[in-house]
């Protein structure tokens, strides 16, 4: 075969060869080990956990030797931390055997992070001081510093965290990852309101690196430091900053915009409106000048000058219409002003843009918008003729349908379900071959539902099952279908059509909301011992791979617990309301004894709502006060911490305290409430409660 070749050319070829053999092998591994890796995460979508751990141990026994191996190993402890197992063992075995290993860190992060999920943040805490003794690359040590922190922060160990921030600057402030890393987890210290060590970190990286690509990141984050701190004269002096040092930074205008928004959360509107001001008259042929304006306008709505914000809508149309954001912007102040309850003013905007652009690719999303504006004013034949005004004048629109489906959505929420009716029967008509067509037979269904004539919509439904049997959207159409069964108050029709859903083994997070919709049915129907069967299998089957969205749903079952409480209070019936407060604090107290590393702090501030109207102000105390510690600032804590201080007072004037209790717990309350939330409202009636 190799007649005439010299032995060197042989040599040559045969390397050739073997090199491309070796090649093919190395390709072939790489997609066997994509393969099993996609295997695996589509048996955790199916909740089957062994199945996953089989496939992610298939790669560490095939290829022990790769990169992969290391990952797969780590996601094995993973789901091993999920299944509930103790993994100190190997977890330990791991930092032995794969700390050389590329890919060692990253594998070490993500254990740590599936331990803190699992409430085991001490344990986490020590695979990472464990391992970092054992990484040389300071890139990478500076990230595993950063968790080791945040997870002293999240066990509440501020002295410890706060000294290893020192240690963090000390050991890598020269490492290039170290101001990303240093600037994040000053975030961590301020969610903690440890506001002192927060202002360290940004002052001394602002000193150290003032003309890092973050800098004016890190003065933006100055201000929003003040800002939780409640410290008005150091937000005025930090945006002065702000807006007078960094205007040659390449992220200024960004960083601006971002800090009047995070102003205008805690209701600083005049600062606000001053960032917007500022950038207007440094760089009015901007860009974004059009948004800045947007913003501006919307800014003197939220301070309640409705007259300015009219005169300066005229500003924008006249100054921006060139700008290529200009439609969008104004398109979206038009619904503020909705919001504001000033409909002219909306609908003004809205004809005005149809008249200029008639042919923009929102047109049609204008003329929707005038029939929300006009259900929120309650003018229902307004509305009507601008919906037939949509049909008529937009049906060769590109996004016709789409705009039409979301008023359909609109109009049953605003309790006009004959009319969405028409709309999805004009989309079936339509566009009959639509990728959207059985959501519009959903709506269809959904529309009929809340039509209230119970045989109305099975015809759709049955519809539905005919001809989309094998939609990949089936089955969530269907669950959304029987939810309206539920909440328009038919629970038979809406557990057979979930049960029916469920039947059809649909993706976990389908199921999940199904069986939490049959135990909400049980629970509005009275049957207490069909709704605990169904809840003990929904938080059993998914509590594990589906965590967060059982967290989500269990709650929901409490809260209806708690709305029938409620009502029953209203209707004075005190003894079904205690035992329906009672009933919520069960299922809220078994989600969390199932899932006690859960962060879901609505569970622990339902708790303490309820035990306050049982009148348990342990309980209240108890709960407020692990909230209040734990997740302070969840956006309901401000007010925990004034029901915490209310709590004690009423206790005080009940005689549940001694007279040296009584003289020093309400008012210190009333003092905490004002320290951590200085600027909310709890904390303008927690001063005056105090004057008075």
């Amino acid at each position: 075969m190799f007649h005439g070749l010299r032995s060197g050319s042989v040599i040559v070829i045969l390397t050739v060869v073997l090199s491309g053999i070796g090649f093919s092998e190395e390709l072939s591994s790489t997609v066997r080990i994509q393969d099993l890796q996609k295997a695996a995460q589509q048996s955790i979508s199916n909740n089957d956990l062994p199945a996953a751990k089989s496939k992610y141990q298939t790669i560490v026994d095939s290829y022990p030797q790769t990169t992969q191996a290391v990952d797969a190993k780590a996601r094995i402890i993973c789901l091993d931390i999920q299944s509930g197992q103790d993994v100190q063992t190997s977890q330990n075995a791991f930092i032995q055997n794969y700390a050389k290993r590329d890919g060692f860190s990253s594998a070490v992060l993500m254990i740590g992070s599936q331990l803190r999920k699992s409430g085991k943040a001490g344990q986490a805490l020590e695979l990472y001081q464990k391992s970092l003794p054992e990484i040389s690359d300071p890139e990478q040590g500076v990230v595993l510093k950063r968790s080791e922190i945040d997870t002293q922060l999240e066990m509440d160990d501020l002295t410890s965290a706060k000294a290893n921030m020192k240690v963090m600057v000390s050991s890598f402030s020269s490492t290039p990852a170290f101001v990303k890393q240093a600037h994040e987890v000053a975030w961590g210290f301020v969610q903690k309101q440890e506001y002192a060590t927060a202002l360290e970190v940004y002052q001394g990286l602002l000193k150290q690196f003032p003309n890092h690509e973050r800098a004016v990141w890190f003065q933006r984050s100055l201000v929003q430091t003040c800002l939780e701190q409640g410290d008005l004269a150091g937000i005025q002096n930090a945006v002065e900053t702000l807006k007078t040092s960094f205007q040659a930074h390449s992220d200024y205008a960004n960083q601006m915009v971002i800090t009047a928004d995070r102003l205008r959360g805690k209701k600083q509107y005049v600062i606000a409106g001053g960032i917007y001001d500022t950038l207007l008259k440094q760089d009015p042929n901007d860009t974004q000048a059009v948004v800045w304006k947007r913003m501006q306008i919307q800014n003197d709505l939220d301070l309640g000058q409705k007259e300015s914000a009219r005169v300066e809508v005229k500003t924008l149309f006249s100054a921006y219409q060139n700008n290529p954001e200009f439609v969008k912007q104004a398109h979206e102040l038009a619904w503020h002003f909705t919001q504001k309850k000033d409909f002219d003013t909306a609908i003004q905007i809205y004809s005005e843009l149809q008249n200029q652009f008639p042919s923009h690719e929102r047109a049609v999303w204008f003329q929707r918008s005038k029939v929300e504006t006009y259900l929120e004013q309650g003018d229902v034949s307004k509305a009507i003729i601008a919906v037939e005004q949509l049909e008529r004048n937009y049906q060769s629109h590109p996004d016709y349908a789409n705009q039409m489906e979301k008023m359909a959505g609109i109009l049953i929420d605003k309790n006009q379900p004959a009319v969405a009716q028409e709309v999805s029967d004009t989309l079936l008509k339509t566009f009959p071959e639509h990728e959207r067509a059985i959501w519009f037979l959903h709506y269809k269904a959904r529309s009929e539902i809340w039509m209230k004539d119970p045989n109305l919509a099975e015809p759709t439904i049955d519809r539905m099952r005919k001809n989309y049997a094998a939609h990949p959207d089936y089955a969530d159409a269907m669950s959304w279908t029987a939810y309206n069964y539920r909440t328009s108050g038919d629970y038979p029709r809406g557990i057979a059509l979930y049960q029916e859903v469920i039947d059809l083994d649909p993706p976990a997070k389908v199921q999940v909301r199904c069986l939490a919709g049959i135990a909400q049915a049980y629970a509005r129907m009275g049957n207490d011992v069909k709704m605990q069967e169904t809840m003990d299998t929904l938080i059993s089957n998914f509590k594990v791979s589906q965590s967060e969205g059982v967290a989500f749903y269990v709650f929901g079952i409490g809260e209806d617990y708690y709305y029938m409480a409620q009502d029953a209070a209203r209707a004075r019936d005190s003894s079904v309301a205690q035992t329906n407060y009672k009933k919520a604090l069960a299922v809220w107290k078994q989600f969390e004894e199932a899932v006690p590393n859960h962060n879901s702090p609505q569970y622990v501030f339902g708790r303490g709502a309820v035990c306050k109207e049982l009148q348990d102000y342990q309980g209240v105390i108890s709960q407020f006060s692990r909230l209040t510690t734990k997740w302070p600032t969840y956006e309901k804590s401000g007010s925990a911490c004034l029901l915490l201080a209310q709590c004690y007072e009423y206790m005080a004037k009940k005689g549940l305290l001694t007279e040296e209790q009584k003289q020093v717990q309400p008012s210190q309350f009333y003092q905490m409430v004002i320290q951590k939330y200085p600027l909310s409202e709890v904390a303008e009636i927690a001063k005056s409660k105090l004057n008075r």
